[in-house]
């Protein structure tokens, strides 16, 4: 097997995030070195990559999937408590910890002609972005209080989702995806939502990642490396996470010619 990374041109520079209040949105994390992701480590995706044809496999997911570290800002409740009368159990909130809901999300073009482009995809707001691109995308965990943090996980960009951006006629698996590799960015800006025990609603900062979605892009580069007969579509990318990483090995497809 041999080892490849894909490079590409990127159009716009990284991941940006605003302030957050009560929960804030710090960072995409990625997988280290053992494939694992977790909140306490510092590996993070400044621009995502996900090649839509890994459908075409029965093992690659569908979506494109986000994986961002929520941080919980919120201080413990204050010591004081109101009492029951003649009881000594206290009436206050034991906790500030909170359960996430979800994410608001949409979803843009942000390559070379396209209006995000132009303006930044910071100064975009969900609210002017077409109701077909955007959505609720339900995620779960649980952050504790006092600057508790955790890596949640949701589907953002389905197939039906690209076609929103791309049109109708967008093909993720073309026959040849060696002559068919078109690459495009598009930008996810992201809200958490959650509530904490008592029901409260808090919402995160927003936060854009851009993703670089190249139809064919792994197998292609794939064939190019391969001192093999076999077509591309024969040729399996395998990373952390299948299809939406730009390092990974290649093997044959048992049975493929």
């Amino acid at each position: 097997m041999s080892r490849y990374v894909l490079l590409a041109l990127v159009w716009v520079v990284g991941c940006a995030a605003e302030t957050g209040g009560t929960i804030e949105l710090q960072r995409i994390a990625a997988p280290n070195s053992t494939c694992e992701v977790l909140p306490t480590d510092n590996t993070y995706s400044a621009i995502g990559f996900y090649d839509p044809q890994g459908n075409a496999d029965p093992t690659a997911a569908s979506t494109f999937f986000v994986q961002p570290l929520v941080v919980n800002n919120m201080p413990p409740p204050e010591e004081d408590a109101a009492v029951i009368f003649g009881n000594d159990r206290e009436v206050r909130n034991q906790t500030n910890d909170v359960t996430l809901r979800g994410f608001d999300i949409c979803w843009f073009r942000t390559d070379v002609g396209a209006q995000a482009e132009r303006f930044g995809a910071d100064a975009i707001d969900c609210d002017d972005v077409p109701a077909t691109q955007r959505k609720f995308a339900p995620a779960s965990g649980t952050i504790g209080q006092n600057e508790g943090k955790t890596v949640t996980r949701f589907g953002a960009l389905s197939i039906p989702d690209l076609r929103a951006v791309l049109g109708d006629g967008y093909d993720p698996n073309p026959a040849d995806p060696v002559a068919s590799r078109n690459e495009v960015q598009i930008t996810i800006r992201m809200q958490a939502i959650g509530n904490t025990p008592d029901g409260f609603e808090v919402r995160s900062n927003w936060f854009s990642y851009p993703v670089d979605v190249c139809t064919g892009c792994s197998k292609a580069a794939c064939k190019a490396g391969t001192d093999t007969t076999l077509p591309a579509r024969c040729l399996r990318p395998s990373s952390c996470v299948p299809f939406q990483s730009r390092g990974f090995t290649c093997s044959p497809i048992p049975g493929c010619t």
